[in-house]
């Protein structure tokens, strides 16, 4: 890695897993302001928690909840009846 090549040690926050394989030896996931995972990019891609399932394996439930509404679509088709 380039810390390896360089000899030194550096931080990158990351919120895509693809960069994270490719540039860290070692990865801590903080969710909430804690640790919750810890390991080689390779250990957490097991999935073995709900938060590493979620953020490296790419699971659609887990302990991160998505819920953003999706915005009224029948207005901008032109149905009637339909509210913005």
């Amino acid at each position: 890695t380039l810390n390896r090549e360089l000899g030194i040690t550096s931080v990158l926050v990351a919120h895509e897993f693809a960069a994270v394989r490719e540039t860290a030896d070692h990865v801590h996931l903080i969710a909430n302001g804690k640790l919750v995972a810890s390991g080689t990019p390779g250990e957490l891609a097991k999935g073995d928690s709900p938060w590493t399932a979620q953020f490296f394996g790419g699971a659609l439930e887990g302990p991160v909840p998505f819920q953003y509404p999706a915005p009224p679509l029948a207005p901008a088709f032109g149905f009637p009846g339909a509210r913005s």
